[in-house]
């Protein structure tokens, strides 16, 4: 695949998800396989977050691979226990990450995250900042050095064969039994 241009000017912010006004929110919706090519800013006490939506499967795992030419947080947005699989800005975000790293400058990051909760929608959180805290200065647009990439990958996890396969067929029913190999579902 590809890489997709976030579409969002440095200093403006298009996707800045839940740090919008209500009723304003918007994402980047993104796929697994995904690479986005974007810009980010910090300046004069404000930043620019941005926020990418994508489906997930419970039991996966999402791995985020990212490089940076300003200090970056990326995280997946904590929701409570009732809300995993939602991408919702309400009072079922606790104001965590669920799981984040930081990169400094020209640095790559990965996060390899267990889908926490049911099939559904999750955010995934971008902006200036390092094991700190955030960042709101020192990176405006005039620099040129604002851009990163975001890659998002969902591995397909391939079930081991199972063991002690037989068949039994009588008449026109086939009759299939096998020992399951232990920690292996979806048989």
């Amino acid at each position: 695949a590809g890489s997709i241009d976030e579409g969002e000017t440095c200093g403006d912010d298009v996707n800045g998800g839940c740090n919008m006004a209500a009723g304003t929110e918007t994402f980047t919706d993104v796929e697994c396989g995904d690479i986005i090519c974007a810009t980010t800013w910090a300046d004069s006490g404000y930043r620019d977050t941005d926020w990418y939506t994508i489906n997930l499967t419970e039991g996966d795992t999402l791995n985020i691979t990212f490089e940076s030419e300003i200090p970056l947080i990326v995280g997946i947005i904590e929701m409570d226990s009732l809300a995993w699989g939602q991408c919702l800005c309400d009072s079922n975000m606790t104001g965590n990450f669920y799981q984040y790293a930081t990169v400094g400058r020209c640095e790559v990051g990965t996060l390899d995250i267990p889908v926490p909760g049911p099939d559904g929608c999750y955010m995934v959180w971008v902006g200036p900042g390092n094991s700190g805290g955030g960042i709101f200065d020192g990176y405006p647009c005039i620099d040129g050095y604002n851009d990163y990439y975001i890659e998002f990958e969902c591995p397909v996890h391939e079930l081991p064969a199972p063991t002690d396969l037989t068949i039994e067929v009588s008449g026109t029913d086939i009759l299939l039994n096998w020992s399951a190999v232990s920690g292996a579902t979806g048989y």
